[in-house]
């Protein structure tokens, strides 16, 4: 029995390490994709004012730039249990409903995680072909490819959050 409860901490502490690895990388990226933003506009704003011409290709690569920092966030906002939710009802519950409560968020979680994973990923697929009007160079299943992204972080997410929510303590909190 108790090899067993070593054997559920053992995964449930690699987890939380994945996870950990796996939220410095998203925040890194998110860091060097806000400073990649930062330039391309910037040198755009600049040359337009400056030299009265504008790159043709910074205002598309900065809308796929921003589509990455917005899907990756929001997978970041899951993990710290950020996202949109409406707490107050959960807050006044007690025990066994407010256990099932937080137990039906998770649910919903996953399921809209896998929702954005298949249907992200047949998008992704069915657009590899296109490419935007301006950037040939960057295929558009690319660009749709943030939206699996965002669903496959966020299962990992919410597996993990709820190892965490019925290791804890916080499933009992009153």
């Amino acid at each position: 029995m108790e090899g067993k409860a070593v054997s559920k901490k053992t995964l449930g502490n690699l987890l939380i390490a994945i996870e950990n690895l796996i939220l410095d990388v998203c925040s890194n990226v998110i860091l060097i994709l806000l400073a990649l933003l930062v330039i391309v506009i910037g040198a755009n704003v600049m040359t337009r004012y400056i030299f009265n011409y504008t790159i043709p290709w910074a205002y598309e690569l900065g809308i796929y730039i921003f589509i990455y920092i917005v899907y990756i966030g929001t997978a970041l906002g899951v993990a710290q249990d950020t996202h949109v939710k409406i707490d107050f009802l959960v807050n006044k519950l007690k025990n066994i409903p407010r256990i099932i409560v937080i137990s039906l968020n998770y649910l919903i979680l996953i399921l809209m995680s896998l929702f954005m994973l298949f249907y992200g990923t047949k998008e992704s697929i069915a657009k590899w072909e296109n490419t935007g009007p301006i950037i040939k160079w960057i295929p558009l299943g690319v660009i749709y490819f943030a939206v699996a992204l965002c669903g496959y972080l966020s299962f990992i997410f919410c597996v993990t959050s709820i190892f965490k929510f019925f290791d804890s303590k916080e499933k009992h909190k009153i």
